[in-house]
């Protein structure tokens, strides 16, 4: 878990110190006035029909020692941190941002329509065979939960792994910012938010700003069974690693079938090649135990460890 004194936060964001102990320590975050923690920063979301400052007497309530404003200029409360900033978004934004610089193991960032939650669990339990992972709880995946699960997270960790969702334009670019991952997972790409977005080809492209950070030769998992994201096969953006039941993908899976009520397989990847068994039904798992097992080979898990914690994953 992060912590900050108030001073050095209000220069993370880029806010005033209004007033309040400089010396006060942060150790938490909190967005909902009625679950603070203590030694929390409130930081109060304008929403569209209810603005967040209405509750900032009730965190302090609670507990809380600090609370970001976007309405005062000037503030006098001796018992209090408060620190003016433009957008408190953007402020819990940076504030995820400098927890994200302290992170020094690898971060998995793991995106697509459907499947990222359990694609998410079963690239944990993969990776739990070469240490300590950390990551994502729940659905916090978007612009205020990254920011809230990297501040969180615990810093002996091996492996991070982060779920990014999307729903609106523009805004992976913000998330991959934030999250900075070394290393990322596209499960597929459907029709989930085409609404706002217009078509699954523009779905595509936003899920890939997820790689804007990415230096050359970084790899992206993908699945190589949808058609939208076989079109990056030569792409110069990222180096792309295929899963899928297809001969072409990098690992796949072969002679998939039900046995004693377990979902069996043969995987097959970078010159390896293992049987693998899931007490968990469909082709979809399959699909995520293969992302999971790319995941493990890429970051030098052992195959037969990582298999045996994906057998006994329910």
């Amino acid at each position: 878990m992060s912590q900050i004194t108030a001073e050095k936060l209000a220069e993370v964001v880029g806010g005033t110190l209004l007033c309040g102990n400089p010396s006060q320590v942060i150790k938490n975050i909190s967005i909902d006035s009625r679950s603070v923690e203590e030694d929390a920063v409130f930081v109060p979301i304008i929403g569209a029909k209810v603005d967040g400052h209405r509750f900032i007497e009730g965190a302090f309530s609670k507990g809380a020692a600090a609370t970001f404003t976007s309405e005062h200029d000037a503030m006098e409360d001796a018992s209090h941190v408060w620190i003016r900033v433009e957008d408190t978004v953007a402020a819990l934004q940076r504030m995820g941002g400098w927890a994200r610089e302290q992170i020094t193991c690898p971060v998995v960032g793991i995106t697509g329509s459907v499947g990222k939650t359990t694609t998410r669990e079963m690239v944990s339990a993969a990776l739990s065979a070469g240490g300590k992972v950390a990551g994502t709880r729940g659905n916090s995946n978007g612009q205020l939960g990254v920011p809230l699960t990297l501040w969180g997270m615990e810093k002996d960790a091996d492996f991070a792994v982060l779920e990014m969702g999307m729903s609106e334009p523009g805004e992976m670019e913000r998330i991959a910012a934030i999250a900075q991952p070394d290393l990322g997972i596209v499960t597929n790409i459907g029709v989930s938010h085409i609404e706002n977005l217009g078509s699954r080809e523009r779905i595509c492209e936003e899920k890939l700003h997820m790689a804007d950070g990415f230096l050359p030769g970084m790899p992206m998992i993908l699945n190589g069974d949808d058609d939208q994201l076989q079109k990056y096969r030569d792409t110069k953006k990222f180096a792309p690693v295929y899963y899928g039941l297809g001969e072409e993908n990098d690992f796949r899976a072969e002679n998939v079938r039900v046995e004693g009520g377990r979902t069996c397989f043969t995987v097959t990847g970078n010159g390896k090649k293992l049987e693998l068994s899931l007490g968990i039904p469909g082709t979809h798992n399959v699909m995520n135990a293969l992302a999971a097992l790319a995941a493990a080979d890429i970051l030098r898990v052992p195959w037969e460890a990582a298999a045996e914690k994906l057998s006994a994953f329910s």
